[in-house]
């Protein structure tokens, strides 16, 4: 008897372990730089070329977004990205879509664009993009963020 209490335990215990494992966030911050670049930021799956941290963006308008994503962060060949303000506030939602055969392990260019027009004053921002995750499993959660700076006015 005691032997079964004893399975149970740590069966219990590898349980707790594994939840608040799954629990811990996959986000990753691309570096914030002090100036403009045009050099693109890179993680192991996602390239992003335009926009870059420094960069300033007028609006209202459209932000328009490209890069390299591996395949796997797509679903049916599209990827969620967001932005919102620095509250957590969401200002625009929209999809990056795959320009070509997305069913591969390789890097995808992509493009997506940001409806920004609701913007009526400066402010930073932060351009969220997620790994599709149709399984919505936690443990399949990645994002990267970028933030970037919104101007008001015509370019």
């Amino acid at each position: 008897m005691k032997k079964i209490y004893l399975i149970i335990g740590v069966v219990v215990i590898i349980l707790i372990v594994a939840i608040t494992t799954v629990k811990m966030s996959n986000t990753v911050t691309a570096p914030t730089k002090t100036t403009p670049s045009s050099s693109p930021i890179e993680t192991s799956d996602l390239k992003i070329s335009a926009p870059v941290p420094g960069k300033s963006f007028f609006v209202p308008g459209d932000i328009m977004i490209s890069g390299e994503a591996k395949g796997s962060w797509f679903f049916e060949g599209t990827f969620p990205v967001q932005l919102k303000d620095t509250q957590g506030k969401v200002i625009s939602t929209g999809q990056a879509r795959a320009i070509g055969d997305w069913m591969t392990t390789d890097f995808v260019s992509f493009t997506a664009q940001l409806d920004a027009r609701s913007v009526k004053e400066p402010m930073s921002a932060i351009v969220i993009f997620s790994k599709d995750n149709p399984s919505g499993l936690p443990q399949n959660d990645v994002s990267v963020e970028l933030p970037i700076q919104l101007v008001v006015g015509v370019m």
